[in-house]
């Protein structure tokens, strides 16, 4: 019985300490810039599949991009968090869901496009308490980046991901 415990103390600890197969360590870098794409910065959420003014429920921009936790490299791998700040305004009294696909570009130092991920944001629009109205809102969406591709050089570029009635509605 004693070999036993002796055995789970002994899993226990080494299980918690230093990995002798694992040495490397987390490198802090700079972290990339983060631009916005300049044709893709206006969302508009749709209630029917045409486009016309009188069926856009919603228009979302966005506003704001920062890294939260700092930028590293670990084994060539860039790793750290994206928090993006969507603005969102009702153009209807009732909407139900919000939903706006984005895309992260990365590119090189030479402006060469590495890789694009694609995400989504969604929400709810809050309601003044007082006359029950949908307001603006504020959407924030926290991603973590872990890319081969990203390195203290990269540039980051945000856009939302417009199909061709969108583009052409909005340029």
């Amino acid at each position: 019985m004693k070999k036993i415990y002796l055995f789970f103390i002994f899993i226990f600890l080494t299980g918690c300490g230093y990995n002798l197969v694992s040495n490397t360590k987390n490198t802090a870098v700079s972290c990339p810039s983060i631009l916005f794409g300049s044709d893709h910065q206006i969302y508009i959420g749709l209630s029917d599949e045409d486009i016309s003014l009188d069926n856009i429920e919603y228009r979302g921009e966005l506003n704001n991009a920062i890294f939260t936790k700092k930028c590293t490299l670990k084994d060539n791998i860039f790793s750290s968090e994206l928090s993006i700040l969507f603005i969102l305004n009702p153009l209807v009294d009732e909407v139900k869901n919000i939903y706006m696909p984005f895309y992260l570009a990365i590119l090189n130092q030479n402006k060469e496009l590495q890789d694009m991920l694609y995400f989504s944001a969604s929400g709810q629009f809050k309601k003044d308490l007082e006359t029950k109205n949908i307001i603006e809102t504020e959407v924030t969406k926290t991603l973590i980046l872990q890319h081969e591709s990203i390195n203290e050089n990269s540039i980051i570029v945000i856009g939302f991901v417009l199909d061709n009635k969108r583009k052409e509605f909005l340029n």
